[in-house]
């Protein structure tokens, strides 16, 4: 990494580019007009702290400074957390992307929609909790499970099926016992 001459930011500047280096400076076979084009160097700490500064700037994104952290080393960000949608999750990386010194994104961000399957599947996947007829929606890490089942044991089973699924981080469980019908002569 190197100060171009006048300039405060830090570039990085492939090793097989540098000719000579001493005390007083390093000489290069880098062409005037290649110093922009050369990737911008930041410390971890410094994107981690842009990243946060550009997400309270934004309204929109401010909120989700509670939900999603994020993991720097070598200038790779790692997102992780929650978000609403896919686009929000792609609002969220192209902050992330506009923060100099960032070298890649990787998304590990669950969306609303995404936890809310997972659990659907997983509970239909089981057979003790299959029989129940429930709507997920999830929001942050936390689901809420409605709709009925038929005893108690599968209700118990819904939320132990539920608690199990990457992510999920509580559930309300409100689903009821189905009421058995009477048969009438």
């Amino acid at each position: 990494m190197v100060a171009g001459r006048g300039k405060p930011e830090l570039r990085l500047l492939p090793i097989e580019r540098v000719r000579e280096a001493g005390p007083n400076g390093i000489v290069t076979d880098l062409p005037k007009g290649d110093w922009a084009r050369l990737p911008t160097f930041a410390t971890d700490w410094d994107i981690k702290q842009a990243f946060a500064e550009q997400l309270m700037s934004d309204p929109a994104l401010r909120a989700l400074q509670r939900s999603v952290t994020i993991e720097v080393q070598d200038q790779v960000v790692t997102l992780r957390g929650y978000v609403a949608d896919k686009s929000e999750a792609e609002q969220v990386a192209r902050v992330v992307r506009s923060v100099p010194g960032v070298m890649q994104v990787d998304r590990k961000l669950i969306t609303d929609d995404d936890m809310a399957n997972a659990v659907t599947d997983a509970i239909r996947s089981d057979p003790a909790s299959r029989a129940a007829e429930v709507q997920v929606s999830a929001h942050h890490g936390t689901v809420d499970i409605t709709g009925l089942a038929p005893d108690r044991a599968a209700v118990r089973r819904i939320e132990s099926v539920s608690g199990q699924v990457p992510g999920v981080q509580v559930v309300h469980n409100m689903v009821a016992v189905r009421r058995p019908t009477v048969a009438t002569a």
